[in-house]
């Protein structure tokens, strides 16, 4: 599966075809060109434009992939800036949790510690009269 969406480029599905033509090109203008005057200089510009022609849609399909390929570049380069980011983000939330987890963990060790003490109701029995304070035997008196 490719991560790139065709933009239209017309190729040929017969390259024979194409060659054929080129080829047929090649022919009309040399025999142009041989029909001219025989100037030098003519049929020079007669084979530059020739030239030009026949290369001028390859030279533009190199182009428009030169293009489409630096569009996907900076797109990568931005996806891994963005990736690392997320990386970045993740590994400082996961130590937080990390910290956190360990200040629950020992909060929760405190709070197992105070359930194992022995109660305040435990240690002061209610009918012993000399384990209570003065106020609780006045309560306790009337």
């Amino acid at each position: 599966m490719s991560i790139l969406k065709p933009r239209g480029l017309q190729r040929s599905d017969k390259p024979a075809e194409v060659e054929g033509n080129i080829r047929d090109l090649v022919r009309q203008q040399r025999s142009a060109v041989r029909q001219s005057n025989n100037n030098a200089e003519d049929a020079a510009r007669e084979l530059a434009s020739l030239v030009n022609r026949v290369s001028g849609d390859a030279t533009r399909e190199v182009d428009h992939l030169i293009g489409g390929l630096s569009h996907v570049r900076r797109k990568l380069d931005d996806e891994a800036a963005r990736i690392h980011h997320d990386i970045v983000e993740f590994a400082s939330l996961s130590q937080s949790v990390m910290q956190l987890t360990n200040i629950v963990s020992d909060g929760m060790s405190h709070v197992a510690n105070v359930a194992e003490a022995p109660s305040i109701a435990e240690e002061t029995p209610a009918s012993d009269p000399a384990a209570v304070g003065p106020e609780e035997q006045t309560r306790i008196d009337s």
